[in-house]
């Protein structure tokens, strides 16, 4: 075998000089080469010895025996040839990216090879590829690379990550979250380092330009170092002429998404809120009130804070003329049904909606020598104090109450709009009649007088004054157009017998009544109506649908007592 070694040996070494890490196809190429060389040259076939087959008779067979040899000796060379393999660097076969979208004229150069690619098609390491008009390449980490028109590059393994060599032209890399390890860009004089951002690099005869659209990124130049932030680009020729960031990606496909990213870079950085502190009451007493348990004064809720007091009342007796007593910084509850609690916390009265059958006490009041007795244990007594019941405002002890619900009653809740029929309060025909007030607001809480009238007393924005007729027993809105605080007092007179409503004023029909203004008749809207205009100058109109946010109970448990 000594006539072929050095035939041999020169193919192997053509093979590598013109390939370095050859990519299979050539390894097809030169084994068809090596078989074809051995098939046409009967020199390179050595006499072998004659031997004997089973039946004695010397085999002489040349064609054969020539066959035989050409095979051995083509299994020998590749053996040789993949044991030099073995001891070679092995990327070739390793996929860097594949093409995402591609105008025509993309192409890949290996050895002496081109070929045109098309969406999908894989691109391995070392492969060199050349855009005419334009493409998009997915890298196996995520990343994007958007090459423009006339650029030439190659993808290339690096000891911590993938290096893009950019030989010519520009590319928009839209680098993802690396695990580990870098995404890299190199020129001819510079290299790029990122771990997650969005930039630009060209690469020009004159010399190299980065420029960065989100994040930031590291750029290299021989020994110096810089880093670039949004919106900053760097050159390293200075003869380059400087042309705003914008302009360097206007050829982007992308170049939207990418103006965008820019524009919100430039905006002012807030820092982020910090966190608020979870708003919970220092001391909170709940018990479960016993049924023939008696009360001599108003039921309802209750908190009054440094700045203001919210009161709602639920049930009230004739002849009282004071309103449910709260300490500053507390909020209290008497007799008060879970579906009270949750209208105080988060809306009115007529807002509250699911929940299981327990959250509303049966048979709920007799009443009788100015008591009211709760006939079930449905209804709770709550007292809860802030931990500086001095400075603690009222939206503070809302807060704090919606936390005791949460924590103590388990209480999950949504909200969600509706639409109801109900009422607009609206300017009477002979203008307003109101006295403008200043300083604080105190929420409109009502009660009644020794002749059985409603008396509604507050200070504040008509808005809270209309959702404060809960007596209607409808939604209310304000549509007054007049802002402002204005202290008020109503007055309303019993119940009108039926027919003697102000025409117009007649309410639309009743809802389901949770929560509501104590079973009172369905004409107190048009009772409402009558003293709204003759004391405020104000009336209400009736509206077949008003848009209503209602708060809907998902989940709420018995609270244990203390």
């Amino acid at each position: 075998m000594t006539s072929r070694k050095p035939k041999a040996k020169e193919l192997l070494d053509r093979f590598l000089k013109d390939f370095g890490n050859p990519p299979e196809e050539a390894m097809e190429s030169f084994r068809a080469q090596v078989l074809e060389q051995f098939k046409s040259d009967a020199s390179f076939v050595p006499e072998m010895p004659a031997f004997e087959s089973r039946d004695a008779t010397p085999y002489q067979d040349t064609g054969s025996r020539r066959l035989l040899i050409a095979i051995a000796a083509v299994l020998s060379v590749v053996l040789a040839l993949s044991a030099v393999f073995l001891h070679m660097p092995s990327n070739a076969s390793r996929v860097e990216a594949t093409v995402e979208a591609a105008d025509d004229g993309l192409s890949l150069t290996s050895g002496n090879m081109v070929r045109s690619l098309r969406i999908k098609d894989a691109i391995k390491a070392g492969e060199n590829l050349r855009s005419q008009a334009g493409a998009v390449l997915v890298l196996t980490d995520g990343s994007r690379v958007e090459m423009r028109a006339q650029t030439e590059l190659a993808l290339e393994p690096s000891d911590d990550g993938v290096r893009i060599q950019l030989n010519k032209g520009g590319v928009i890399v839209n680098a993802a979250k690396q695990r580990a390890g870098h995404l890299y860009v190199r020129t001819k004089d510079l290299t790029v380092s990122v771990v997650g951002t969005v930039f630009l690099v060209n690469a020009e005869e004159e010399g190299s330009r980065v420029a960065v659209i989100q994040g930031e990124v590291q750029v290299q130049q021989g020994t110096l170092s810089k880093k670039l932030l949004p919106g900053e680009q760097v050159a390293t020729n200075s003869a380059m002429p400087s042309l705003p960031v914008i302009d360097e990606i206007s050829w982007s496909r992308n170049v939207l998404a990418h103006v965008a990213l820019l524009e919100r870079a430039a905006e002012p950085q807030v820092a982020p809120p910090l966190p608020t502190p979870r708003a919970e009451f220092a001391v909170v007493s709940i018990k479960l009130v016993e049924p023939g348990t008696p009360y001599p004064g108003p039921i309802g809720i209750g908190c009054r804070g440094a700045d203001a007091v919210h009161r709602m009342i639920t049930a009230l007796l004739v002849g009282f003329d004071t309103d449910l007593n709260v300490p500053q910084g507390r909020c209290v509850a008497r007799g008060a049904n879970v579906s009270a609690l949750v209208s105080f916390a988060y809306g009115n009265p007529r807002s509250v909606t699911g929940g299981p059958d327990w959250i509303q006490p049966r048979n709920r009041v007799r009443s009788g020598d100015n008591v009211i007795t709760f006939m079930d244990a449905r209804v709770f007594q709550i007292e809860a104090e802030a931990d500086n019941p001095a400075t603690a405002t009222l939206d503070q002890l809302k807060q704090m109450f919606q936390t005791m619900l949460a924590d103590r009653f388990k209480l999950k809740v949504h909200r969600q709009m509706g639409e109801a029929p109900g009422f607009s309060l609206v300017v009477g025909k002979n203008g307003p009649k109101l006295k403008a007030a200043s300083g604080p607001e105190e929420v409109p809480a009502q009660i009644f007088d020794d002749k059985g009238r409603i008396v509604l007393r507050g200070k504040s924005t008509l808005d809270k004054l209309a959702r404060s007729l809960v007596a209607v027993r409808a939604p209310v809105v304000d549509k007054t157009g007049l802002s402002g605080i204005y202290e008020y007092e109503i007055v309303a007179p019993r119940p009108l017998p039926p027919g003697q409503l102000p025409p117009g004023a007649a309410g639309p029909p009743a809802a389901d009544g949770r929560g509501g203004g104590g079973g009172f008749p369905q004409h107190m809207a048009g009772l409402w109506s009558a003293a709204l205009e003759e004391q405020l100058g104000l009336r209400l109109q009736l509206e077949k649908s008003l848009p209503v946010e209602v708060v809907v109970i998902d989940q709420v448990e018995k609270p244990t007592e203390n």
